[in-house]
């Protein structure tokens, strides 16, 4: 499963990291990189997420982190990964 995962900025040149954690570069910016993406993909280039000035990151790797979060000042609520909150 060699899907792209994150697209990282380095100057002129572009990093490739797939699912496997390999990595390859591209002699080209991300600027350059995001319209061979939009001119490839076509409707499917929403799938990836510009970031800044430096990444494009796919949003099928993108997962919630659980958070914990102060309330009234005194309790912390913890997010669990269903989204619901609850006390700690």
């Amino acid at each position: 499963m060699n899907v792209p995962v994150y697209i990282s900025s380095d100057g002129n040149y572009s990093v490739m990291v797939l699912y496997d954690k390999s990595e390859h570069l591209f002699s080209f910016n991300l600027s350059h990189f995001q319209q061979i993406i939009e001119k490839q993909m076509k409707t499917d280039a929403s799938l990836f997420i510009r970031i800044g000035k430096g990444l494009i990151i796919n949003r099928e790797y993108i997962y919630p982190k659980s958070v914990i979060r102060p309330l009234n000042g005194s309790f912390f609520l913890k997010e669990s990964s269903s989204g619901n909150l609850s006390k700690v």
